[in-house]
């Protein structure tokens, strides 16, 4: 299991795939965690590099005293992929996910979104 401490707050997350593959990062819905995603990972893990992680409160993340807004979510998603060397990913999302790439993406590069 991995985890990164994240301006206080740590952050459960999987790699997988391919490591020199372009970074696909997946954020999973409110009162989910990483593992909504199993069924749809695999088949990108040829060639894709996966982040998969557990948002705040959620997971085996932590979960500090609420509540948290998507400014928290959107920066721990930044920290996280700062930690990983990670620039410029492909992120998808579903629910209140899609909503944090959205936040992400108005803030940072991305290569696509998939909502």
């Amino acid at each position: 299991m991995n985890f990164a401490t994240i301006s206080g707050v740590t952050l459960h997350y999987k790699l997988e795939g391919d490591e020199k593959g372009m970074p696909l990062v997946f954020i999973n819905s409110l009162g989910t965690d990483l593992r909504i995603w199993d069924g749809v990972a695999g088949h990108f893990a040829g060639r894709f590099r996966l982040v998969r992680y557990d948002k705040r409160g959620h997971g085996l993340s932590d979960c500090p005293p609420g509540p948290y807004s998507l400014r928290d979510q959107r920066d721990d998603l930044a920290g996280l992929l700062r930690h990983l060397d990670v620039e410029a990913p492909i992120v998808a999302g579903i629910s209140v996910g899609g909503m944090i790439a959205l936040d992400y993406a108005a803030h940072y590069p991305v290569r696509a979104l998939v909502l």
